[in-house]
């Protein structure tokens, strides 16, 4: 019986200690990194608003295998406050990453590392001076006595001796020791101690040797959150537009920020808004409709950064402002078909070009003042429908075609009318010509016979 229990009570221990193997190679193997991703923002943006710049398999970097970055191999020394900690490191430093990725390095003005086990927010961060542009060191006779935590020099009377400046570094494999002095240690390390284990592991050394931060030594880093110094820029060369009750204009901000990237995500991301809508609206987009005389305040908006732009609106014209050139009304003079107003801009006209048949068009003709101008304003409406608006759809766009068709052989026939113009006027004064001379000789003859 004794001898069953023993056996009972040594099954159930292994079967836990392979469950708790099982469970830390979970982990473990969770928490290695393949991949590291880049990512730009500004102040005051949440983690998810910064922009992806660049996301690299390790493999892409490692130029041990064909990789983009030149990688080193560097020992890095800590102080927890009472050990020291030693790391021989090979990889590429957090300048070189950044720089391959097209970081413009004297904007930034923060950084953040993500790690794996880390899963709230980010594991360690850094301004852009403390990481890149401090002086740090590799502080290899730094010591620290085993009962009172105190650091000495290992050897000699300064622990400064044989210091070696170093930069921040992401590395790929490497090997850490506690309580080890970096003179001693650099004599029995080897490459074959390495592991990838940690990848991608942030090293940075010390300011100096009282320095107290192994807990900073960041390992399994994933993501990168580059934090860029001041706000985007907004400007435009309309500040003051004036505008006809009915016409539509597009309001065009220029961003500037620290990255193209940036100046994308910024402008798709710009908050419009209208000081008095009854006067002029604004949508999403940036395009304005004027609704009736006044003036208006319209916004841009993101973040910190905001433009404005005044907007004036007067009666009724012929023509509308900005980049929508088919937003004209008819011109003077000009019948409109049945259920077309005399002030309805001709794009809209064109959108609904459909319901236009040609007899109505040719209606339309009968009633112009000169065949002159109502041929200049077919031709507009051929060539706003043969220029698709990107905001229409592909059935208007279908519907403008057709429309583009009978327009055309209006203009052309329009041509051919006033081309006859003169043709039929030289006839007619040519053939009076001949009849009056005719008629004037018949006329001496007459009297001298």
């Amino acid at each position: 019986m004794k001898m069953n229990r023993y056996i009972r009570m040594m099954t159930v221990s292994v079967l836990l200690l392979l469950l708790n193997a099982g469970l830390a190679l979970s982990v473990f193997a969770d928490s290695v990194t393949d991949t590291i991703s880049v990512y730009v923002g500004y102040f005051g943006w949440e983690d998810d608003e910064y922009v992806e710049k660049a996301t690299y398999h390790w493999s892409e970097l490692d130029d041990n295998y064909g990789g983009a970055l030149d990688t080193k191999v560097v020992v890095y020394s800590y102080y927890n406050g009472s050990r020291t900690y030693l790391a021989a490191a090979r990889g590429f430093t957090v300048r070189d990453l950044l720089e391959h990725g097209g970081i413009d390095l004297s904007s930034i003005s923060k950084l953040d590392f993500f790690t794996k086990d880390q899963t709230v927010g980010a594991y360690r961060s850094f301004t852009k001076y403390s990481l890149l542009d401090m002086p740090r060191y590799y502080f290899s006779n730094l010591a620290a006595n085993e009962e009172t935590g105190e650091l000495y020099p290992w050897n000699g009377n300064n622990i400064r001796d044989g210091a070696i400046r170093v930069e921040s570094m992401l590395a790929l494999e490497d090997y850490t020791e506690w309580d080890a002095v970096g003179k001693e240690f650099e004599k029995y390390y080897d490459k074959t101690m390495f592991s990838p284990n940690s990848r991608f592991h942030l090293f940075f050394g010390q300011a100096d040797p009282k320095e107290a931060n192994t807990s900073s030594a960041a390992k399994y880093v994933y993501k990168i959150l580059v934090t860029f110094s001041g706000t985007p820029v907004f400007s435009s060369d309309q500040s003051n537009i004036d505008m006809k009750v009915g016409s539509g204009f597009r309001v065009n901000v220029n961003v500037a920020a620290e990255d193209a990237l940036l100046d994308q995500y910024v402008a798709q991301h710009i908050q419009w808004s209208s000081s008095d809508e009854s006067v002029a609206e604004v949508d999403a987009e940036g395009r304005l409709s004027a609704k009736k005389t006044g003036a208006a305040v319209i916004t841009a908006t993101f973040g910190n950064t905001s433009m404005s732009v005044t907007v004036k609106v007067s009666g009724s014209g012929s023509e509308g402002g900005g980049e929508n050139p088919g937003n004209q009304s008819m011109p003077a003079g000009i019948t409109a078909p049945e259920g077309v107003t005399e002030q309805q801009p001709v794009q809209e006209i064109n959108r609904g070009a459909s319901a236009m048949k040609k007899e109505v068009i040719y209606e339309l003709s009968s009633s112009l003042m000169s065949r002159k101008e109502y041929a200049q304003w077919v031709q507009r409406v051929l060539e706003n429908a043969a220029a698709p608006d990107k905001h229409v759809s592909k059935q208007s766009q279908t519907s403008n075609i057709g429309m583009s068709r009978d327009a055309e052989q209006l203009v052309l026939l329009a041509k051919e009318k006033l081309k006859l113009f003169p043709v039929l006027g030289g006839t007619f004064v040519t053939v009076f010509a001949i009849g009056f001379m005719f008629g004037l000789v018949r006329f001496k003859l007459g009297i001298s016979n």
